[in-house]
């Protein structure tokens, strides 16, 4: 069975103030790994979010290194913002690297 070398994730989020957003990924049950937070509410009154996160950036993120990455990763977005429109915020894209 493979196990992760390393992880990349690459969001691109439209949206008018990107400290409303927090940002999570989910890795497999299987895995015994909590939530990994990717971004919580950073960036003022900055708009769109467009990051690549890595072990670098997020250290979180070395808690799936070493594992098997077989399963159903999934990417939560949450706007948090008091403003909150409806339609206000749009994922553009979503990629997950994954290096054996």
């Amino acid at each position: 069975m493979q196990t992760l070398r390393d992880i990349c994730v690459s969001v691109v989020i439209e949206h008018p103030r990107r400290s409303d957003l927090i940002v999570v990924l989910q890795p497999p049950s299987a895995l015994k790994v909590s939530p990994i937070v990717l971004h919580n509410r950073a960036g003022g009154d900055a708009p769109d979010l467009k990051q690549t996160f890595d072990i670098a950036s997020s250290p979180a993120l070395k808690q799936v290194v070493g594992k098997s990455p077989k399963g159903r990763w999934t990417l939560v977005v949450e706007d948090r913002g008091r403003r909150r429109q409806v339609g206000s915020g749009t994922l553009r894209g979503f990629k997950l690297s994954l290096s054996f």
